[in-house]
């Protein structure tokens, strides 16, 4: 496994996706996405890419969300975009470009939390 690798931020409070640094400790992703509790989407595209989010970021007030084609349901504060290599469970680089990543968000705004499905 790799010890640190990029990973594609997310941030929908600026519109905003970017390059940063993931060093493979899980306990960074608290500070890269400003949460106390994260989880992962499952994958939204066949090479095992996920979107790594705060757990209860639909809940918190003057959210923001975003989606991403591939996953039917708007996502809430910033997240990263993370590999997986489904032979070990590790985490890896993710697949897809940064080019294709920006062609497959879409901002969502200030959508109210009862609103959970989307599509793009």
């Amino acid at each position: 496994m790799e010890k640190g690798f990029d990973v594609f931020l997310i941030d929908p409070f600026e519109k905003k996706i970017s390059v940063v640094y993931y060093d493979g400790n899980f306990k960074s992703i608290y500070s890269i996405i400003d949460c106390k509790l994260f989880d992962a989407t499952p994958p939204f595209n066949n090479r095992g890419d996920a979107v790594v989010v705060d757990d209860v970021g639909i809940y918190k007030k003057e959210q923001k969300f975003f989606s991403i084609k591939g996953y039917s349901y708007p996502l809430a504060g910033k997240g990263i975009v993370i590999g997986c290599d489904f032979s070990t469970g590790d985490d890896r680089p993710p697949f897809i470009t940064l080019e294709d990543l920006v062609k497959n968000v879409r901002w969502l705004g200030n959508l109210p939390p009862q609103l959970r499905r989307t599509e793009l």
